[in-house]
């Protein structure tokens, strides 16, 4: 009874509303819309999907150089002379005596200019002397032409005493025949004096 009584104190329900009518245009522009999203999706999923597939090669890649790097940094660590310290320091030393070594080149080779210096000096002094001997040969060579000159008159002269030594020649044929001559006669003539003396008292 109580439910009832509340039932008649309320008061009625409004009517629903009609529902609204669509524009004959909106289904069409809704159409367009999904049609260019759906295209531009297509799209982006071109460019999308094989950028993301590269990125995933790229960083498989790059993972692998850091492993590359750490395993190559490791075994560089494992082969690392541990008595490297000692064989820095005898090379700084070595280094050194190197330095030491190039310092007394230096002095070498400034004390190799200075003595170039007095060489190229002395050079000049033979070149000058070398003009000296030059002009003296000169004046030799001229004196040898006038010798040379004069060897030739000589020759000529002595060509004309040629009848000369002829002539000495026959004279000591001559000579040599008379001498011949002289010993016989003394020899034909000292028989008879021999003869004589004998009968000689004195």
């Amino acid at each position: 009874m109580a439910n009832e009584d509340s039932d008649r104190t309320q008061p009625p329900a409004p009517p629903a509303a009609a529902p609204e009518a669509t524009p004959p245009g909106a289904f069409s522009h809704l159409e367009r819309f999904a049609k260019a999203f759906e295209a531009s999706a297509r799209r982006w999923e071109l460019v999308v999907y094989p950028s993301l597939f590269a990125f995933i090669v790229l960083a498989a890649y790059g993972f692998f150089l850091v492993y590359s790097l750490t395993k190559d940094m490791r075994v560089l660590s494992a082969n690392v002379d541990p008595q490297m310290t000692e064989h820095m320091d005898s090379m700084t030393a070595s280094i050194e005596r190197l330095s030491d070594t190039i310092q007394d080149m230096n002095v070498s080779v400034k004390a190799m200019a200075g003595h170039m210096k007095s060489l190229d000096s002395h050079i000049a002094l033979m070149k000058e002397d070398t003009g000296q001997m030059s002009s003296n040969t000169a004046s030799m060579t001229k004196e040898m032409e006038r010798v040379n000159v004069q060897m030739g008159v000589i020759a000529v002269k002595l060509n004309a005493l040629d009848p000369i030594v002829l002539n000495m020649a026959a004279m000591n044929d001559s000579m040599k025949a008379m001498t011949m001559s002289t010993g016989l006669m003394s020899r034909d003539i000292g028989r008879p004096l021999n003869f004589m003396n004998q009968f000689m008292p004195w």
